[in-house]
This record gives structure tokens, sequence and C-alpha cells, in this order.
């Protein structure tokens, strides 16, 4: 393709980040095509051939995939999905986008800037004892959910530091 139209929601979101980062590296001509009302709304873009490419979490994708809408190119995870077969290579098996998987950012939760630090830490252990709850993690196997990356605070930080870190 001379260009290589890439649906996404919003210019800035995590996952324009990623095709930013993603075309870049395998010296696509990207050309954004934005203003979906959300992933699913990417992916019937992408089911449609509205758009060549996009990149969404697997519950967004999952629908699309498993019916034969989609077709699944690359995992950026750190460890295989197991319903996508052993057909869908991850970034770290290709030559390309070693270090891509510090791109499965998935959801970070965020306060505004003027919260109090006491609200603050409230919700932080609140949320993060909730993230660790027997049922949270009985949810997340059910799902299919991958709790690789589930963090909190400094740690959350590092985490998305690290996806600043590819080059």
């Amino acid at each position: 393709l001379d260009q290589v139209d890439w649906g996404v929601t919003g210019v800035g979101s995590s996952a324009s980040f990623a095709a930013a980062l993603t075309a870049s590296a395998a010296d696509m001509n990207l050309n954004f095509v934005a203003g979906y009302d959300g992933g699913t709304d990417v992916m019937r873009a992408l089911q449609q051939g509205e758009i060549d490419a996009a990149l969404y979490t697997g519950s967004t994708s999952r629908p699309f995939i498993e019916d034969g809408r989609t077709q699944p190119l690359l995992q950026y995870t750190d460890t295989a999905v197991s319903w996508l077969g052993s057909d869908v290579p991850l970034t770290e098996e290709t030559d390309t986008f070693q270090g891509y998987q510090n791109l499965n950012l998935s959801r970070i939760i965020s306060a505004p800037p003027e919260v109090e630090d006491s609200v603050a830490e409230t919700l932080r252990t609140t949320l993060w004892s909730a993230l660790q709850s027997d049922e949270f993690e009985e949810w997340a196997e059910g799902a299919e959910r991958s709790l690789a990356n589930r963090a909190e605070g400094e740690e959350a930080a590092e985490v998305v530091d690290s996806a600043f870190e590819i080059a």
C-alpha cells in the first residue's frame, strides 16, 4: 500500500500512539482515520474495508476475529492470548517490533491532579484491593484477560514510562 489507513477513536489515544510507532518501525506511510465513537466502531470500519488496520484490546477485537470478519496480525502482549492460537506472533517473536509488548498498557486509572492526597490514597488502596480480589481474578480468568500488567502507584508509572522507551 502507498499508505495505510489506520483507524483510531482519536489522534493522541494510546491506540494512535502504538500505531505511529508500529508504522515507523515497519516503514509505513500512516494515515490516521479518526473520529470513531469507540473501538467497536473502529473494528466495524476495518471489517467493512473503510480502513486497513486497527489496534484494539482483545475484548473489543475478539468477536470480529473469532467469526472471521477481521484477521489478527500481531500480539502486543507479554504472553500469547490463548484464543488466538499459535499463528499470531508476539512482538518479541519478530525482528521489527522488539519491545513493543510494552505498548500493551490496557487501561490506566487516574484522578485529576487537584485530588487531595488522602482521597487519592483511599481510591488507590480501594481499587488495588478490588483488583487483587479472588472475584476479580476469577472474572479475568473466565474472560481470558491477562493480569500481567496489573500494577499500582510507582510500578504503574514505570509501566507507562516503559512504553515511551521504545525507539
